[in-house]
């Protein structure tokens, strides 16, 4: 697998050649993904969407939508029925989550709450079930967000369903102050009824609870953009096919390294050591304030630092690394 790398960018070559028909409901998480180390999944879930920000918006729904119950029967939200909604940054991970068959959407809310009282401290900003989120909280707008996913498709019956294809939908928005910092949660949980699904109700995908939940921990845009682990750069690029790294620099109009650069570095051999059929290309970026031609050396030196680094510095085989340099 190729990918690439740098402010450092990393861009991976198979990155949106997998979309293969699914046969059955999954039963295991898809690859590449993991839990919010704080807020972790209940027991028998299984992940079959996800994506990570390193520094990404969440809107936080704080009322109902739509006016009445009739309303709500639309196939489609009008711009008018949107909810009152709260913006935050930060750290953003999104989950969405195939229950077990018992498991009901109720449970789902009640068992995280009890989790996040655990925690810290918590507010509930918003919470509402069936009738009283209104039709616009329905699955099919809050999920619109995630990547498409042949799992994704499957379970829930097409991309494009309708609000009535989900029964027992509830919701909760809710902020945590907890030991690790201040965190956002929302949870959209329904039941699955697509009216398109042809096997999914034999095969146990109909009537099976989905928690879409999104975590989103305040941090500073700088701190955010500089330090990225070596989890968080495999989660991106199986979500996106690359990643920018921001924790990179150098002395001014040269192409050294400076030491606060270490920790970054580390991480990419440590993806790279995780990884070993992993191929980089380390592409980097000045600020454009020299000539064309002066830009485009200065990166292509900058683009050879990193590739000097990661392989004398932590064994890294240079075959696995191309330096470009992009002006």
């Amino acid at each position: 697998m190729f990918a690439c790398l740098m402010n450092l960018f990393l861009a991976s070559a198979l990155y949106g050649g997998a979309a293969a028909a699914i046969a059955a409901v999954p039963t295991s998480d898809i690859p590449g993904v993991k839990d919010h180390p704080t807020v972790p999944r209940l027991e028998g879930s299984i992940i079959i969407a996800h994506e990570f920000e390193e520094y990404g918006d969440l809107e936080i729904n704080l009322g109902p939508s739509g006016r009445d119950a009739l309303q709500c029967r639309s196939y489609y939200c009008p711009s008018d029925f949107q909810p009152e909604q709260k913006t935050m940054e930060g750290r953003l991970t999104r989950n969405l989550y195939l229950l077990p068959p018992e498991r009901g959407t109720l449970e789902v809310i009640r068992q995280y709450q009890a989790h996040f009282r655990q925690l810290g401290e918590v507010q509930t900003l918003f919470e509402c079930g069936e009738e009283t989120c209104g039709c616009c909280l329905a699955p099919m707008f809050a999920v619109r967000g995630l990547p498409d996913s042949p799992v994704f498709s499957h379970v829930w019956g097409s991309q494009d369903h309708h609000a009535d294809e989900f029964g027992e939908t509830r919701y909760y928005a809710g902020k945590i102050e907890h030991a690790g910092g201040t965190s956002y949660v929302t949870i959209l949980t329904a039941l699955n009824r697509p009216q398109t699904a042809r096997d999914s109700r034999d095969e146990g995908g109909y009537e099976r609870t989905l928690a879409y939940v999104q975590i989103l921990d305040v941090t500073d845009l700088d701190e955010a953009m500089m330090m990225v682990t070596a989890e968080e750069m495999q989660a991106t690029l199986d979500a996106k096919g690359h990643i920018v790294l921001y924790g990179i620099s150098f002395d001014a109009n040269t192409g050294r390294l400076e030491p606060k650069s270490d920790e970054t570095l580390v991480e990419i051999a440590k993806l790279l050591i995780s990884k070993p059929g992993l191929h980089l290309h380390v592409v980097s970026h000045t600020d454009g304030k020299g000539t064309e031609a002066h830009n485009l050396n200065l990166s292509n030196r900058r683009a050879r630092s990193v590739v000097k680094a990661l392989t004398t510095r932590h064994g890294i085989d240079g075959r696995r690394l191309t330096p470009f340099g992009a002006g």
